[in-house]
């Protein structure tokens, strides 16, 4: 965990998992292993960051967003939305 990461309340970090430094962890979320957040990244609470997935530094992940495993997310993912590949692409929304 990166200096002057946050993590929310209930929020689940796996094995391996990586959070950078400033990054921002929200209540509920949840970092499956193997999964890497950049600095200055955020991850709302709910969403949830699939095994091996790579979040890029100063991205923010939306509340109860889903990033699948192994996805590079280049960009902002709204909430409720998942996303998926490389570079992730919305796969559905709420």
């Amino acid at each position: 965990m990166g200096a002057a990461a946050e993590l929310g309340a209930h929020s689940l970090g796996a094995r391996g998992a990586l959070v950078g430094h400033h990054a921002r962890v929200g209540a509920g979320a949840v970092l499956n292993p193997g999964a890497n957040v950049g600095g200055n990244s955020e991850i709302r609470d709910g969403a949830a960051v699939g095994m091996s997935a790579v979040v890029v530094n100063g991205v923010t992940v939306g509340a109860g967003a889903v990033v699948a495993a192994g996805a590079v997310v280049l960009r902002e993912v709204e909430p409720a939305t998942r996303v998926q590949g490389v570079p992730a692409r919305v796969f559905t929304r709420a």
